[in-house]
């Protein structure tokens, strides 16, 4: 009897505990097996990209701009595939075509295959999906190779963008538009072109990159494929990328007119064998007409004038925009490089502002026109060729050399013979600062061959000038001797100039028995940098 009520007990437990599961799952409204599928969601994308240029100039391809993508309609190459590696969508994982409307901010999207045939591309809440994008769609693209031309005319090359991110897969999470960060596959190289002097007529019929000899491998190219998901190059045609100038023009004299710019975007590499001399700009010149026979000049860059990652590896990397300000020797027939920098694209300044200050201005005054019965080697008004000396003697840019010891201290013994030799220009800006943050710094850089005191003026921005150089070491005798007390100039420092004593060696200015007389110091020695500039120069837009 006990057993069977505790029996009955027992059942009656199962059969309540029983009734209540029933009645939970009556009132969560589902069974085992009853659950609902995820849902269908329509893909669509928010756009950006992360390294735009700025500005666009004359001779400039249509590279890209601002941050977003302007409105009109836009055409991205795509290929969706879901976590197995198959297509999304039938057509979704061949070249597929993602067309984005915008209009005041307002996006719409629209989907194809490759034969404009509509595509609904959906995906289920939760899926995994992969993306490899680039931007804008051309034909026969694939996951590994988009190709690119860009042998023609400069009005037919293009900007070439691939999805940087994201680089891997993703989950759908709901109906929220999928960022998407896509970046620049090439690096925007801007020449800007002047002649040195006034004095003749050079006439630009076309300017081009070049490698140094014909069919050299992986250095310039102007035909062949970028992985598009990685930006790099796969293959590509080695040759010269060509500007042609639409009308033959007489090129402006440096530091009185705006220069030329010539806007090349380059395929990037980025290599540990780069040499010096590897990548070439040239200058074709002719008659106005056209008629006499063209002249071309060469200015080989050395690796130091390229971009740079690590220690061993040169040229022009992706996403960054090099701006190389050359000047035609129209006196000497040579080309040389004034200055050049190197900024991320979508940067609108290099080294630090400070815009806001005033910088010195120095000019000789009437006395100092004679040392004895000597008159003084002066730059006319308006020749800005010191503007001009920011490479080196040996490679044909910086002046030539100026081989004067130094002997008894005293001004008659150390300035007078490089008075004698070395014009100076007698208006002048002086920098109230230091460059390179007011550290010491070698003149050039013994292990990468960098001229460092010199970069360290062209990235100067005081006063918002940015053609700031080294002094040469006869426009000291104004900065020391000719300077207002309130500039403040250290004279207990050694500075460098940019007047080279040889190859190894460059001029300084020193304090002995509190006279500053000149000095050499071998390049590799660390030593501070006051910079100046022309006063009357005109500020060139970088």
């Amino acid at each position: 009897m006990l057993i069977r009520k505790k029996s009955k007990q027992i059942w009656t437990i199962i059969s309540v505990f029983s009734l209540g599961i029933y009645t939970t799952a009556c009132d969560s409204g589902a069974f085992p097996g009853d659950e609902e599928p995820p849902a269908n969601i329509d893909l669509r994308f928010a756009v950006s990209i992360s390294d735009v240029p700025s500005t666009r100039t004359n001779y400039s391809p249509g590279v890209m701009q601002g941050a977003d993508f302007a409105n009109g309609t836009h055409t991205f190459g795509m290929f969706i595939t879901d976590d197995t590696g198959a297509s999304l969508v039938t057509g979704s994982d061949d070249n597929m075509k993602s067309i984005l409307t915008r209009n005041g901010g307002a996006d719409a999207w629209s989907y194809t295959d490759n034969n404009d045939l509509p595509l609904s591309l959906k995906a289920k809440q939760g899926q995994t999906i992969n993306i490899t994008g680039y931007y804008p769609w051309v034909s026969d693209a694939t996951t590994s190779a988009v190709p690119f031309d860009l042998t023609g005319d400069i009005t037919t090359w293009k900007d070439l963008l691939y999805l940087s991110s994201p680089t891997g897969t993703l989950q759908v999470a709901d109906g929220n538009p999928i960022a998407l960060t896509f970046s620049h596959a090439f690096c925007w190289v801007t020449i800007k072109l002047s002649k040195l002097t006034s004095r003749s007529n050079v006439y630009v019929k076309s300017v081009s990159l070049d490698n140094r000899y014909s069919g050299m491998q992986d250095r310039i190219v102007n035909k062949g494929d970028i992985d598009p998901a990685t930006g790099d190059l796969v293959s590509g045609n080695s040759g010269p990328l060509v500007i042609n100038c639409a009308d033959i023009e007489n090129l402006p004299t440096n530091g009185s007119g705006t220069p030329f710019e010539f806007n090349f975007l380059v395929p990037s590499f980025m290599y540990p064998d780069v040499e010096d001399s590897d990548v070439l700009v040239r200058i074709t010149t002719t008659s106005l007409d056209g008629t006499a026979p063209v002249e071309v000049l060469s200015f080989p860059f050395n690796k130091t004038h390229l971009n740079g990652t690590g220690s061993n590896l040169h040229g022009f990397e992706k996403g960054k925009h090099n701006t190389y300000n050359i000047v035609y020797n129209n006196a000497e027939m040579v080309l040389s490089l004034s200055n050049w920098q190197e900024v991320a694209i979508e940067e609108l300044k290099l080294g630090e502002g400070t815009a806001g200050v005033t910088p010195f201005k120095v000019s000789l005054t009437s006395s100092q026109e004679y040392i004895g019965d000597k008159k003084l080697i002066k730059l006319s008004k308006g020749d800005h060729t010191n503007h001009t000396y920011l490479g080196e003697v040996a490679e044909n840019n910086n002046g030539k050399y100026v081989a004067i010891s130094s002997g008894t201290e005293g001004f008659d013994a150390e300035w007078k013979p490089i008075l004698k030799v070395e014009p100076l220009y007698t208006d002048l800006h002086v920098s109230r600062s230091l460059a390179a943050g007011g550290s010491p710094v070698p003149w050039k850089d013994e292990k990468t061959g960098a001229l460092t005191a010199k970069q360290a003026c062209v990235e100067l921005r005081e006063g918002g000038y940015r053609d700031w150089r080294l002094p040469r070491i006869s426009e000291f005798i104004m900065l020391i001797y000719d300077s207002p007390t309130s500039a403040n100039f250290d004279k207990t420092k050694e500075y460098w100039s940019g007047t080279e004593y040889d190859a190894n060696t460059s001029h300084s200015i020193h304090v002995v028995n509190k006279n500053i007389i000149p000095d050499q110091a071998l390049k590799s020695l660390s030593l501070y940098v006051r910079c100046v500039r022309d006063s009357d120069k005109l500020n060139p837009a970088i």
